[in-house]
């Protein structure tokens, strides 16, 4: 005798699957949003990490305008890829 396959009912409660997935846009896109106003801010030049963590430049410090282009394509970049 075949082994014999009986169909089952699936419910999938979309409400359930929205919270979280919608959650996880939304705060992707304030991320984006976050990290895309900070690259254009003309008045946030501190690119400092807080705490005991300090780090030194061998070479010339970088240029503040062309880190903050930099962060701003990172952070679009990141976000979208998501």
């Amino acid at each position: 005798m075949a082994d014999e396959t009986k169909p089952q009912k699936v419910t999938i409660d979309l409400d359930e699957i929205w919270e979280p997935a919608g959650m996880g846009v939304l705060r992707g896109s304030a991320f984006a949003g976050l990290g895309t106003n900070a690259a254009r801010d003309p008045n946030l030049t501190d690119f400092e990490l807080p705490g005991l963590l300090k780090l030194s430049y061998s070479r010339s410090t970088p240029d503040i305008e062309e880190i903050k282009v930099e962060f701003g394509r990172w952070v679009l970049a990141n976000a979208s890829s998501r």
